[in-house]
């Protein structure tokens, strides 16, 4: 981190305003070179903000008329002196601003270099910096506020609280190994330290499904036999017509795909082709594309015709989906039918009316329901799939530890098990790291964050 890097923080093309950073040793003296101003940057010596002009110092041509930020180090994002300026948008402006500041002796930022900067000169410690994306990445209220929760450190504390007190826990072991002679450590009071610090990680590991669902979105795939309401269902959630809406059955030979905010809760809703047997070679393959939207789906709704009733075809189907999160339900209750029997395999359905919107209410409420598994929780979570595999490998650890304990192993090699998980915790908030886990976290950032 002994040089300058700079990048365009905007998306390049027909804006406004777009943002050229610079962060590292020489980036306000690179910044001093090319701005004209009633004050000088160099002349900084905490946060300023000042209106020039970006000139080309070889040329004296003038640029744009620009607002320069200069952030001093530590009191930076990075920790390190930075200079932001903020041109007008489009393309060739700030291109050409980043072109004077590679050619002044800046290097062009690779991905998420600013954000790796800031933590390895300790503003953020990594789960802070893969909220930093979910931040950017949000597209619900709900993905939001879980980023800014990580952000303010609430999954970190608990983590580097639980890593505090394994740590404790293993230099007392390793004392009683160096000093064997003197009375070692109460073996059940370290049994009961273990299983406390077994269940704050199985809890963490509980929020995952809330918490990947909530950043990533829930797969929902609407299926059922062909004309049962699938795209007229679809649409009404989607509140536009994007599905073909016939009554002539096998109308739907592709899936459909729309991101919807349901409660908060982002979903990627898919309509599907109707499932059943055919001859039509071109619906068959409809019905395959199903069959696989179906294997990757979080949840699957299930529609039944009120009319029709449920069919030995429909369980036929639903047979092949027992692992699956399925919701029933039962469309075209506005034809004034029979119910009938008010459950279908044992289950309530959600009974709705795809055309009036009666029922819909109750089918939101229910798929956010399921999406994350009740009500909603309150605390730290995680929502990395990085951040699950650390937690899990800990809590093997600990498991393995636990396992010694009640066969009587020796300390010797329990603390090998007890540092397998402080390892792991360590892993996850940066406190260990390597430059795989450090590739795998920053690899996600785009250049200029």
């Amino acid at each position: 981190m002994n040089d300058c890097i700079a990048a365009i923080s905007t998306p390049i093309g027909v804006g406004a305003l777009a943002i050229v950073r610079m962060s590292g040793p020489g980036s306000v003296e690179i910044v001093g070179r090319i701005f004209r101003g009633g004050s000088s940057p160099l002349d900084t010596t905490r946060l300023s903000a000042m209106v020039g002009r970006i000139i080309d110092p070889k040329t004296d041509r003038e640029i744009d008329e620009v607002v320069l930020t200069i952030f001093r180090g530590p009191e930076s994002y990075t920790g390190e002196d930075m200079a932001e300026i903020c041109c007008h948008g489009g393309r060739y402006i700030p291109t050409a601003i980043m072109e004077l500041c590679l050619r002044e002796g800046a290097r062009a930022a690779g991905g998420g270099e600013f954000t790796r900067r800031a933590f390895l000169n300790g503003k953020l410690d990594l789960v802070q910096a893969e909220a930093v994306v979910a931040m950017i990445e949000a597209t619900t209220e709900r993905a939001h506020r879980l980023a800014i929760d990580q952000l303010e450190r609430a999954l970190s504390r608990e983590i580097g609280s639980l890593r505090e007190e394994l740590v404790e826990l293993m230099a007392r072991l390793e004392y009683d190994i160096d000093y064997s002679d003197e009375e070692g450590a109460d073996k059940a009071e370290v049994g009961r330290r273990i299983e406390r610090a077994r269940e704050r990680i199985r809890s963490l590991i509980e929020t995952w499904r809330e918490g990947s669902l909530s950043t990533e979105g829930a797969v929902v795939v609407i299926a059922g036999r062909p004309n049962v309401g699938k795209s007229s269902l679809f649409n009404m959630m989607a509140r536009r017509m994007r599905a073909i809406v016939s009554p002539h059955p096998g109308t739907t030979r592709d899936a459909i795909e729309l991101e919807v905010s349901l409660s908060g809760l982002r979903v990627r809703l898919v309509d599907t082709a109707g499932l059943r047997e055919t001859e039509d070679a071109v619906e068959r393959i409809g019905v395959e594309v199903s069959r696989n939207y179906l294997e990757g789906a979080d949840i699957v709704l299930f529609l039944v015709d009120a009319v029709d009733g449920f069919q030995a075809e429909d369980e036929r189907f639903l047979s092949g989906m027992k692992d699956k999160d399925i919701i029933l339900v039962v469309n075209k209750i506005d034809l004034k039918v029979d119910p009938g029997d008010r459950q279908i395999l044992g289950k309530d359905p959600v009974r709705l009316s795809a055309k009036t919107g009666e029922g819909m209410e109750e089918l939101k409420e229910r798929i956010f329901r399921v999406a994350l598994g009740g009500p909603e929780r309150t605390g730290p979570a995680i929502t990395t799939l990085r951040q699950k595999r650390g937690l899990e490998e800990g809590l093997s650890g600990l498991d393995r530890m636990a396992a010694g304990i009640g066969e009587g192993i020796s300390a010797e090699y329990l603390v090998e098990d007890l540092r397998t998980a402080v390892r792991a915790l360590g892993e996850l908030i940066g406190e260990v790291t390597t430059e795989e886990i450090l590739e795998a976290v920053f690899s996600r950032f785009c250049v200029g964050k």
